[in-house]
């Protein structure tokens, strides 16, 4: 089966980092180590085998996909790289791992596959280490049903996917396991024939979710969602264009970005986009072939990999970063699509579906390395604008919001509700360096009071903007 993430095309794969850096050192610093066995520690080459996911845990770099080789070590599925050599988990998957998380000091795997280690296992799994265990009676359908993402919200394990069944009870492409037992939440994610959950996040107080559907819990929200614990809430997907494709979600530098393939206005802008508090701005102008799979952090810097290759002097090829201002190589890249991208200490873990890095051999699996001489990484500046709490928080007649400025500027405090209406603005001027304070009494821009609930509060001087939330109570 091929992995449920795939669009109809093939798709998403670009790669990208986020903080301006100096140049690069010229040669390129890929590494040979996984070229095909038995010489390298490279994944086994085969028509359909891929490196879908990578995390860090206890120390040593898990890797999950299709496959059954790791280096010169039988691994169905899933496997861990010490950083010399490959291990097994127990026998491994009878499928695919798509999707991984740590939830109770356990490592959990989810994908495509009925059993771990040899025993009944539905989609999802449990490794403590040394065994297999289910979790209930698993995710899916028998033949029918994936998890491709994981996410650990409010104490509790949520899977996303494609399928409508959690523990043999009703749970439309999102499922929640308090530790004992599965059940839906807030009503499911729907949409064409082609609904599913390609990424969560837990980010502030909330669950993040993206992929391609057009209802959450029976409200029209396209693409991207958010869960606060008990309703679901738009984000402006309307501005990633009509069906995006939400492939992955992160967190960096107090910020939320998302990566895939969107289409506003009828026309397909592949890349990554930055939530601003109340809609989405894509970074740069995009990166053309089909799409981002996959974002991380490495050395202070957004990278990202998927489907595509850049033109130009400067070529992106399936992997890259983002320099503040353009899109900038790894090298020469690989020569294949890239599903994952991961960091684990001074290095940079690329898989995908590819036979080289550089130039040089590498199935599967590639390793960037840089010295700490080969990027100079300037001293992180303070913020431009610091945005406080308000306080007190939740309200009901006026609240206070503080905020400081590192420099003078023309400065713009506004609320809006959480569909992204404006509510009110309290502060449009100019503002000299140094902290302040506005008061929001309730009420909205034409003198009437604001309705209870949750609104979003947003600091702009310049192009430098922060939002946080607030809750009004009757």
């Amino acid at each position: 089966m091929d992995r449920l993430r795939f669009h109809t095309a093939s798709i998403l794969c670009c790669a990208l980092a986020l903080v301006p850096t100096n140049a690069l050192a010229t040669e390129d610093l890929w590494s040979d180590q996984f070229a095909p066995p038995p010489g390298g520690q490279g994944i086994t080459a085969g028509m359909y085998t891929r490196v879908f996911v990578q995390m860090e845990f206890q120390g040593d770099l898990i890797v999950g996909g299709e496959f059954a080789q790791a280096g010169n070590v039988s691994a169905r599925g899933i496997a861990r790289w010490d950083g010399q050599s490959w291990h097994p988990l127990g026998s491994g998957l009878n499928g695919n791992g798509y999707a991984l998380a740590v939830y109770d000091g356990d490592l959990i795997v989810g994908g495509y596959f009925t059993e771990a280690g040899g025993i009944p296992a539905s989609r999802i799994a449990r490794w403590d280490g040394s065994t297999w265990s289910s979790l209930g009676q698993g995710i899916g359908t028998p033949g029918l049903g994936a998890v491709t993402t994981l996410a650990v919200y409010d104490g509790d394990l949520i899977a996303g996917g494609v399928f409508t069944q959690a523990g043999g009870t009703p749970a439309d492409q999102i499922a929640r396991w308090d530790g004992t037992s599965w059940s839906e939440l807030g009503g499911g994610i729907r949409g064409d024939n082609a609904e599913r959950v390609m990424t969560l996040l837990a980010h502030e107080d909330d669950l993040i979710v993206g992929g391609h559907f057009s209802e959450a819990g029976n409200q029209p929200i396209s693409g991207i969602a958010r869960w606060d614990g008990s309703a679901w809430s738009p984000m402006d997907g309307e501005a990633l264009g009509q069906g995006p494709f939400v492939e992955k979600l992160l967190e960096f530098g107090g910020q939320l970005y998302a990566g895939g393939a969107f289409y506003p206005v009828g026309v397909g802008l592949d890349g990554v986009v930055r939530w601003d508090g109340t809609t989405w701005q894509m970074l740069g102008d995009g990166l053309g072939g089909g799409g981002v799979q996959s974002l991380t952090v490495y050395r202070g810097q957004l990278v990202a990999g998927g489907y595509f290759s850049t033109s130009g002097p400067d070529q992106v090829r399936f992997v890259g970063r983002w320099d503040g201002s353009d899109w900038q190589p790894l090298g020469t890249g690989v020569d294949g699509v890239v599903y994952s991208v991961a960091a684990k200490d001074n290095d940079l873990y690329v898989g995908g579906w590819f036979d080289q890095a550089g130039g040089l051999p590498s199935s599967r699996i590639a390793c960037w390395t840089e010295s700490a001489a080969a990027v100079s990484e300037p001293e992180a500046a303070p913020p431009a604008i610091q945005l406080a709490q308000n306080l007190p928080n939740p309200f009901h007649g006026s609240t206070r919001i503080a905020y400081a400025l590192t420099q003078p500027g023309r400065v713009r405090l506004s609320i809006y509700d959480l569909a992204g209406r404006h509510v009110a603005t309290l502060v449009d001027e100019l503002r000299n360096a140094g902290g302040h304070e506005a008061v929001w009494d309730g009420h909205d821009a034409i003198g009437r009071r604001a309705a209870a609930g949750m609104y979003v509060y947003r600091l702009q001087s310049g192009t430098e903007r922060s939002a946080r939330r607030m809750l009004r109570l009757d």
